[in-house]
């Protein structure tokens, strides 16, 4: 499986065999437990699934990706505590051309509320503040944080991205703030929602935490609705679009479709309940459990999707080739 800048043939059986190189890291007695967005929640995790085919594909093909319009996606990581970062769900890296390397570090939500009342909300919200505030590895001169959705509710989608938005288009914390209180300027339930996020990193803070505050953090955070696994499937169909144009094979909407199922099935059985057996690689630095992509130039001037395993730089490849992927 590559990701290649010409046509190309997906195979099925080529997608499989490299994926069935690469086992999840094995959870050592002194080692710290990761979380895995695919494995973990009920009946949120065919969306999840999803949300991670969703992100190979774009690796596979080199896609730009949504927010980070200049870029093209060169990496994916799932698991990423072993990266640094608090916010675990997703990591997509981008490069540009004679610039400095973005990322976007995510979380996947089926659903979402903003509450400071809500659990969920509260340790989604303080794991991107952590993150923020450390600002190591997260950079927020170059990275942006998203918050990645199953179709999001109208108070998520206009209210929210309202606020986020408002934020973007201030030029600093005491324009942002003097936005909020102007009567008729944004909508009042975005200042609620305001409201509840300076609740929210108040308490994480143990200080009053103001929209102030707030305004660096949420001009790089994003919400990104999808609606992967429903009826209309409009995000899965543009994803099937970009491999069936980069396909040679002269059914190239089967061929597009057989790819899409093949990341499904690595998605599917990529979680932590796959235990690494004897003689098996661990993901990851120091088989921390951490699920990698990379995308680079080989040589010869081709390219590779390389599975990363071990400190010794051990990997799973499949050679360039015109016909298969």
């Amino acid at each position: 499986m590559e990701p290649s800048d010409g046509p190309c043939n997906y195979s099925h059986e080529v997608v499989i065999e490299t994926v069935e190189h690469l086992v999840d890291g094995m959870d050592s007695p002194s080692q710290k437990r990761v979380s895995s967005p695919i494995s973990t929640g009920g009946e949120g995790v065919f969306f999840e699934q999803h949300v991670a085919a969703y992100w190979l594909a774009q690796l596979l093909v080199r896609s730009i990706p949504p927010i980070l319009t200049d870029t093209g996606v060169t990496e994916v990581h799932f698991q990423t505590e072993h990266l640094g970062f608090n916010t675990d769900d997703v990591l997509v890296v981008c490069t540009r051309a004679a610039a400095a390397t973005a990322r976007l570090v995510g979380q996947v939500k089926r659903s979402f509320t903003i509450s400071a009342a809500d659990d969920e909300c509260k340790k989604a919200i303080g794991d991107f503040w952590k993150d923020f505030k450390e600002a190591d590895p997260f950079n927020p001169q170059h990275d942006s944080f998203v918050l990645v959705t199953l179709r999001g509710t109208n108070t998520l989608l206009e209210n929210f991205v309202g606020l986020l938005d408002c934020a973007r288009g201030a030029a600093n914390g005491e324009e942002f703030e003097r936005w909020l209180s102007l009567d008729g300027f944004i909508s009042k339930k975005s200042v609620h929602l305001c409201n509840e996020l300076c609740k929210i990193v108040s308490a994480l803070e143990e200080t009053h935490v103001t929209a102030k505050d707030l305004w660096p953090f949420l001009r790089v955070l994003h919400v990104l609705s999808l609606d992967l696994h429903t009826s209309t499937r409009q995000t899965e169909a543009h994803v099937k679009t970009l491999l069936a144009l980069k396909s040679t094979d002269p059914d190239p909407v089967a061929n597009a479709t057989a790819a899409w199922d093949a990341l499904l099935t690595f998605a599917s059985e990529a979680g932590p309940q796959r235990r690494a057996g004897p003689g098996t690689r661990r993901c990851g630095p120091g088989a921390g459990g951490g699920l990698s992509a990379v995308a680079r130039v080989a040589e010869g001037g081709g390219s590779e999707l390389r599975w990363p395993c071990s400190r010794s730089e051990q990997a799973a490849r499949v050679p360039v080739g015109a016909s298969e992927v």
